[in-house]
């Protein structure tokens, strides 16, 4: 397709797009541009494909919001899973403390401290997401 014929197109798909009003759907964008190049006598295999092309492209955007909203919710899954696994940790450091010896215990202590700043860390996270 040359570089008229593609501005010529371009012309006609925004002709339809004002033509159709507000929040058509794509299947009807496409079946009006189909019309409008019918009524015009420039229906090219190209042409179908180029307004095919668009609405690909639109279902790609779409498809690409859907994964951002997994991946966020993946992400909360994950943020849970490491606040309960700390909870556990310290419950069981806790558990150990009581048997230690002296020299044990700092080290103990020290392990139920971390446990408790990332529960707590990843706790703020989930609230700050969820907002």
């Amino acid at each position: 397709m040359d570089t008229t014929e593609k501005i010529h197109l371009e012309k006609l798909y925004k002709e339809t797009l004002d033509d159709c009003g507000q929040n058509p759907s794509k299947e009807f964008i496409k079946q009006e541009f189909l019309f409008t190049l019918k009524e015009k006598g420039n229906l090219f295999l190209k042409s179908q494909e180029s307004v095919t092309h668009k609405v690909e492209k639109s279902k790609k955007f779409i498809n690409v919001r859907r994964l951002t909203t997994i991946m966020t919710e993946l992400k909360e899954q994950m943020l849970r899973v490491i606040v309960h696994n700390s909870a556990n940790k310290v419950a069981e450091l806790s558990d150990e403390f009581v048997h230690a010896s002296p020299q044990e215990k700092e080290a103990i202590l020290a392990g139920i401290d971390f446990e408790r700043w990332l529960a707590e860390v990843c706790q703020e996270s989930l609230e700050k997401t969820n907002g």
